[in-house]
Order: C-alpha cells, then structure tokens, then sequence
C-alpha cells in the first residue's frame, strides 16, 4: 500500500511561497542554536555535518549534485536567513 499510494497523491507546488519559507528557515535556524546547547544535539549535528562534507565531493563528481543547484540564489538567501534565526537565537539564550 505504501508503494501505490504516493504515485495517486499530487501536491501543489509550493516554491513561490517566499514568507512561509523565511519563517521556517529562521525557525531551523533557531532551532540549531537551542539544539548546541545540549551536548547530545551537539553531537549529533557535528556527526551529520561531518558526513555532509565527505559526501558532497564524491555526489559532486559523480554527478548526483548539481554545482548549479547547490549554489543558486534561493539557497543563498535560505543559508542567510538561516543565520540570521541562529544569531538572534544566541542573542536571546545569553
């Protein structure tokens, strides 16, 4: 059932809904600040970081990844407001 059932669901596309997707950023941006401050979350984020970056090279070359969808103006701008939910989080926390 969990093999037929997504190829009968459409969903609207969403990506030119620019203030839910600034909303959400800052909150995942918060949610990393929050997150460092336990030593768990940390070491989880530290792992995942870690295979993120040996991983993205071998995607990269094989040809799974795109350079042109890694670095494009929408992931800019997410990357930002990401940073921007992060330090105001910090802010906040000290």
């Amino acid at each position: 059932m969990l093999t037929i059932l997504p190829k009968f669901i459409r969903a609207e596309d969403d990506d030119d809904d620019f203030l839910s997707e600034v909303v959400i950023d800052l909150m995942i941006g918060g949610a990393i600040a929050i997150c460092e401050s336990f030593h768990l979350c940390h070491m989880f984020i530290t792992a995942v970081t870690v295979i993120t970056i040996i991983s993205l090279p071998f995607c990269l070359c094989a040809g799974i990844i795109s350079p042109s969808g890694l670095c494009s103006e929408r992931n800019a701008r997410r990357g930002i407001t990401n940073g921007i939910g992060y330090g105001a989080t910090r802010a906040f926390m000290r």
